[in-house]
């Protein structure tokens, strides 16, 4: 009993020697193989333990095959793959759950952590996974493959302090040539309630990053928290003393750029590769184990007050204390030293005593000085940060969201299809994209005469309008043969009604949405141009209200806006062209060089109007019928193509300039995204070191997710995408997990263009708010009415106040659910060869639902395409001989995203229960391959017969794995198996 006692102590002091020992875990790549310069592959490995604690980090890996690695903790990986790519528009580490925990480059030493600090990971805190991402600068070797990784120090001993990195990062910079300075300026406000305790920072750029501050602003009062030389090796840097940033403080940082002496003969900007640059400060910190995780821990946006600025010598380089390098400078301005010895030992852990965060942290400061956090590819080049050259603000200051737009590769799908000079583009009320343009014929200085009269008497003869399937890029129909001379300027309004400008006939066009191929409204005289109030010069663009108002850009000529009775009866004309002797001096409102472009606001009751030779957007108050405002800008240039509204984030306007030299230098020809409010530019596209060359107009989709711009020269359509990874990540998490209140969720819009009053739920203010539903998409955050809505998400307010019944939802969908879809009966018929996909659409269900339809033939200017919704089968009655076909849908209540939401939990049960049955099923076959081997051995070995045999296997008997067979025990020997021979691997027959 003594010995037993004895025995079972050693065991639990072992036990508990081997609890304070840090273990170790690797996480390295499996063999993997670059397939190109600046490849990203990823792996992961599983955290098996509930709770375990990192307390250093270990690299094995060369800067010769790794520019650097990321470790992140996720909740589910990327990919179920052993090595995936996650680069830009690739993939991602995470697919939930994602926080960056380490990284390294250049070649760092192995680092600890202070005392008493650790970073957590296991099932308990939603780590299951850790994921190793490797940028790899060049394509593999035929042959080789790489081990790169990490070697982790854990322990299951519970730290006092949690760490965490907090980013400050920019996706949008504009570097220009041989430019001297150049600022990325980031802000934001620390809004949780419990402190974090800065400790370390680190800063990252690429070749022309000349040096990166960040500060703490506490009461306007401006504390460094840490300076560093991107050049320099870029390391994690001890701060002097742990600062603390409380709820309220600013977090700010700003990013110095210096291009001279590269040679550059182009902007360089945000991006993944080493050709792009990269501006990111870090906050390595801590805060106490009991205190939750931070809510945000990123900032990506520069939010600093009008009246705040960055301290002066922000920008001011470090004095190298070498030839090459700069060391980083911490708060009281000392250089910090990098040299940190390397330890591979396996040491004890010392017990813990709860101490002050400054003494825990400050005693150990020394032992962080190398940490290398690297974050070039953590983060897709999203988001807008203040762009400007030296001075203390700009017009990209205060930037409103993450806009960033990408070209989007390989759309449309042409096939053998050709585009003309593509004039003009919009998107129909099922979020379809339709352009205009000329097909085989040119505006050149020969088509028309000194009186604008157009020199060609003949119609284009191909079709000159074609829709294309939005996400796909898939012509879905087209129409306009024989019809048109010089197309320009093509408008789709809520009811889904096809408006068209032709600067060759000085007409306006409105074509309805009863199939007929005859316009029901056309104003001004065929083929004569005029001044007066009957005839057009070169009509450009047309904008229309939902009362049915419109408003005509009637530009080239004549350099006026005209409105509109729903009827064509003129109301009001506003503008004028500019003089000779108005030359020279800046014009003033209501003055133009061409009224090339319009875009309406309705919300306000303005219309912003493209100025196109002036360089600028005026703003015309529709109420008050008088220009108002101006919107311009130096990178706009000379001139401004086309303008287009979007009503989210408060109101924004996309603009496309023109190819001009201003100010003695040649302008880029790029888009803009400007806030109305201010006129702040937020944002500029297509970026990395893409530009348009003849951009001609643009439109946006409803939930400004994706933008189309048209050229008419090289003839195309560029459909561009807001990449965010938030986004991304918020879209992920609502498949994977059941949300069932619609009241958290985002106010959404969807794609398509309709006109729903509906309200929704805001959780910043706590109240509900009037926005306009596209019809499509979207999400269950819409409501009827404002009553509804309280009713829904607002319960325990409305106890104790009184609910206004604002039964507004209705009031625009009558004519929306009676809408009926254009046929081709009447207009001139597409040779079927021509139509490559027949029928194509974004709608699911919602409003759409009700909306009636005919059988829509191949020219038609709205299209299904139900093979995007398998779920979703389309009921044809009647469509026999022209009559109409109604589309209904099968399942009214679900949309595809529901199904998807609903099929999750039975799949993991599935899951859940597949592990077991195949395990019972492998386990059952070996039995079985087992009892015949042994069954003949024992024949085998023993030539006794009969009774003999029998009375030498008294000791077999029927074992409880022989029960695992559902077909019958005597027939595969089970009750003939002794325990000696079941569980014997060998041909002895001893137990």
């Amino acid at each position: 009993m003594e010995i037993t006692f004895l025995l079972v102590s050693i065991l639990a002091v072992l036990g508990a020697q081997g609890d304070l020992r840090y273990k170790e875990l690797s996480v390295k790549m499996p063999g993997a193989a670059a397939k190109q310069n600046d490849d990203y592959l990823c792996t992961s490995v599983p955290v098996h333990a509930d709770e375990e604690y990192i307390v250093s980090f270990e690299a094995e890996a060369t800067e010769e095959v790794a520019h650097h690695m990321i470790l992140s903790g996720c909740k589910i990986p990327g990919s179920r793959k052993k090595v995936w790519g996650c680069g830009l528009m690739g993939g991602l580490e995470c697919a939930s759950g994602q926080e960056i925990l380490f990284a390294w480059a250049k070649n760092a030493p192995p680092k600890k952590l202070p005392k008493g600090v650790a970073f957590q990971i296991g099932k308990k805190f939603n780590i299951n996974y850790l994921v190793l991402q490797v940028h790899y600068r060049h394509k593999a070797k035929v042959g080789q493959s790489d081990h790169s990784g990490f070697v982790l120090h854990t322990t299951t001993t519970r730290p006092h302090y949690i760490a965490g990195i907090y980013l400050l990062w920019s996706g949008d910079a504009d570097i220009p040539p041989d430019t001297q300075e150049v600022h990325v300026d980031l802000a934001c406000k620390y809004q949780d309630d419990h402190p974090i305790y800065a400790f370390a920072y680190r800063t990252h750029a690429h070749g022309l990053g000349r040096v990166i501050s960040g500060y703490r602003v506490q009461d306007s009062k401006w504390s460094l928290l840490g300076k560093g030389d991107p050049q320099a090796p870029q390391a994690f840097y001890p701060i002097d003393h742990p600062v603390t940033i409380s709820k309220g403080d600013t977090v700010a940082a700003r990013c110095t750029f210096d291009s001279r002496g590269h040679k550059l003969d182009h902007h360089v900007h945000i991006g993944a590769t080493g050709a792009d640059e990269m501006c990111n400060f870090y906050l390595m910190y801590y805060r106490d184990a009991s205190a939750r995780p931070l809510r945000q821990d990123e900032c990506n946006s520069n939010r600093l007050p009008p009246d705040s600025h960055f301290p002066k010598d922000s920008d001011k380089p470090l004095k190298p204390p070498g030839k090459n390098q700069s060391l980083p400078q911490g708060p009281q301005g000392k250089n910090q030293s990098r040299s940190q010895g390397s330890q591979r030992k396996e040491t004890k852990a010392q017990p813990l005593q709860k101490s002050s965060p400054q003494l825990a942290l400050g005693e150990y400061r020394n032992q962080v000085p190398s940490w290398h956090w690297v974050s070039t590819e953590i983060k897709s080049p999203v988001g807008i940060g203040l762009v400007q050259k030296s001075s203390p603000q700009s017009a990209l200051e205060n930037p409103l969201n993450k806009l960033r737009y990408h070209l989007v590769e390989n759309w449309p799908l042409l096939g053998q299809e050709t585009l003309g000079q593509v004039s003009a583009v919009a998107l129909d009320m099922r979020g379809n994209v339709v352009v205009f343009h000329r097909g085989s014929r040119a505006w050149d200085l020969k088509s028309f005469d000194r009186d604008n009269v157009f020199q060609e008497r003949t119609p284009i003869r191909e079709h000159t309008v074609t829709t294309f399937d939005r996400k796909t890029g898939k012509i879905i129909g087209r129409w306009g043969r024989d019809r048109f001379y010089m197309p320009h300027g093509l408008t789709i309004d809520h009811e889904d009604n096809t408006w068209i400008t032709d600067v060759a006939l000085h007409q306006v066009h409105k074509y309805g949405t009863d199939g007929s191929s005859e316009p029901v409204l056309v104003l001004g005289e065929m083929l004569r141009p005029g001044s007066d109030d009957k005839h057009f010069c070169q009509p450009n663009d047309v904008a229309i209200e939902t009362t049915g108002v419109f408003y005509v850009a009637d530009g080239y000529c004549n350099s006026r806006v005209m409105k509109f009775s729903p009827e064509g009866k003129l109301l009001e004309q506003y503008g004028k062209a500019m003089s000779a002797r108005g030359l020279g001096s800046p014009p003033p409102l209501g003055v133009f060089d061409v009224v090339h472009s319009l875009a309406l606001d309705q919300t306000h009751h303005h219309l912003y109007v493209a100025d196109r030779e002036n360089g600028r957007v005026q703003r015309l108050d529709t109420k008050k019928g008088r220009f108002d405002r101006e919107i311009t800008n130096k990178e706009f240039g000379a001139s401004v193509y086309a303008v287009d509204f979007n009503s989210h984030d408060g109101g924004v306007l996309h603009v496309v300039n023109g190819e001009s030299v201003f100010g003695g230098k040649r302008i880029a020809v790029q888009g803009f995204t400007v806030r109305t409010s201010d006129g702040a530019l937020l944002g500029k596209w297509p970026g990395q070191g893409n530009f348009f060359t003849q951009p001609h107009d643009i439109a946006s989709s409803a939930d400004n997710n994706e933008l189309f711009v048209t050229q008419t020269g090289p003839n195309r359509v560029w459909k561009l995408t807001l990449f965010s990874i938030n986004k991304l990540l918020y879209q992920l998490l609502l498949l994977t997990s059941h949300v069932t209140d619609p009241c958290v969720l985002e106010n959404a819009t969807g794609p398509c263009r309709g006109a729903f009053p509906k309200w929704y739920y805001s959780t910043a203010d706590n109240a509900c708010h009037e926005f306009l539903y596209g019809g499509c998409g979207g999400n269950a955050n819409k409501f009827d009415s404002k009553s509804e809505c309280l009713e829904v998400c607002y319960r325990d307010e409305r106890k104790h106040s009184k609910i206004p019944d604002d039964n507004l939802g209705k009031k625009n969908e009558d004519a929306l659910k009676n809408l009926k879809i254009i046929t081709t009966s009447n207009r001139p018929t597409a040779d079927p060869s021509e139509i490559t996909d027949g029928l194509s659409t974004q709608g699911t269900h919602d409003e759409w639902d009700l909306a009636q339809g005919e059988d829509e033939g191949p020219e038609s200017n709205i299209h299904y395409n139900i093979s995007d919704y398998p779920p979703y089968r389309p009921k044809h009655k009647g469509g026999v001989n022209g009559t109409a076909s109604v589309h209904k849908l099968e399942h009214p209540t679900q949309s595809p995203d529901e199904l998807a939401i609903g099929m999750i939990p039975a799949l993991i049960i599935l899951s859940v229960l597949a592990v077991p049955i195949v395990f019972l099923l492998l386990i059952s076959i070996i039995l079985r391959v087992r009892a015949y081997r042994r069954e003949s051995r024992f024949h085998a070995s023993r030539p006794l017969k009969g009774k003999e045999q029998e009375r030498l296997g008294v000791s077999r008997t029927r074992g409880w794995c022989s029960y695992l067979n559902c077909c019958d025990k005597r027939k595969y020997g089970f009750d003939r198996v002794d325990l000696a021979e079941f569980y014997s691997d060998s041909d002895s027959e001893g137990v």
